[in-house]
């Protein structure tokens, strides 16, 4: 091994350490990606090393270091109920020439807000499937790449949690606090989580109330209208109207975000 000036002899002592090399580089051959890997565990390669004694050593392959760092950003999320995939959802790429018009009039809105300094966020609306929690798992990566601390929240699965958790009160306390004091929050599919007056008055009301007093940017996604939503909080869990309840956590959210409609095709479908 003249290249690496590496005697003759420890070639031939660690032969097997070679071939162990030689197979495992043999399963990179034209390798398209993380997803098709063949090696035992995803996404790494081996190296030989000499030092001195010949070593094998495992590292990471170009494809999951690449991976790696599409994710660093993920240490900026406090709480993060977006799907996997969305981690690497970019805003920039969502502004295809190629996009649907109607899509693409919504992503340069977003892309417009982000560059102004405006507080408020937008509360992105329309039908299922149109690509709302997409668009707004984009804003909230391109702002956490920039290390700015960021939650994205899943209001249904959240208020479930809090239901099962009234025995650990040190959890609740916990994150309502990071939902009052994160600097930027994405409250994704609002309006479709079950109403109950503790729900809406005792956790969502204080969390979004603090957020307007404080001016902290609160962005929304969901299949409501701000109008159907405000039908959606004026009935209890008994089926009792009590509009003025309704009426008040309206006036948080509409001080929070402007209305966004987002029309066009189900892409769940597409």
């Amino acid at each position: 091994m003249k290249t690496y000036d590496y005697p003759e002899k420890n070639v031939r002592i660690f032969a097997q350490r070679f071939s162990d090399w030689l197979d495992g580089l043999n399963l990179c051959v034209g390798c398209p990606g993380l997803h098709a890997c063949k090696q035992k565990t995803t996404g790494s390669v081996m190296e030989l090393v000499a030092q001195p004694l010949l070593m094998n050593i495992v590292t990471p392959c170009a494809y999951k270091r690449a991976d790696d760092e599409g994710k660093r950003h993920q240490s900026n999320y406090l709480i993060n109920d977006a799907a996997p995939e969305m981690i690497l959802t970019d805003l920039v790429k969502l502004a295809s020439p190629n996009e649907d018009p109607v899509y693409l009039k919504a992503v340069k809105a977003v892309l417009d807000k982000m560059k102004s300094d405006d507080k408020t966020g937008y509360f992105l609306y329309g039908n299922p499937g149109v690509g709302k929690t997409y668009l707004a798992a984009a804003m909230t990566n391109h702002f956490a790449k920039e290390g700015k601390k960021v939650a994205f929240l899943h209001v249904p699965t959240f208020t479930q949690k809090i239901k099962n958790s009234l025995d650990d009160p040190d959890y609740i306390d916990t994150i309502l606090a990071t939902l009052r004091n994160v600097p930027l929050l994405v409250m994704d599919d609002i309006g479709a989580e079950s109403v109950t007056s503790w729900i809406r008055d005792e956790i969502l009301f204080p969390i979004l109330n603090f957020r307007m007093e404080s001016k902290k940017t609160t962005w929304f996604t969901s299949n409501e209208s701000m109008e159907s939503l405000k039908n959606h909080y004026m009935y209890n869990q008994r089926a009792e109207k009590e509009e003025m309840k309704a009426v008040r956590i309206m006036e948080r959210i509409e001080t929070l975000a402007k209305p966004l409609f987002l029309g066009g095709k189900n892409r769940r479908r597409m």
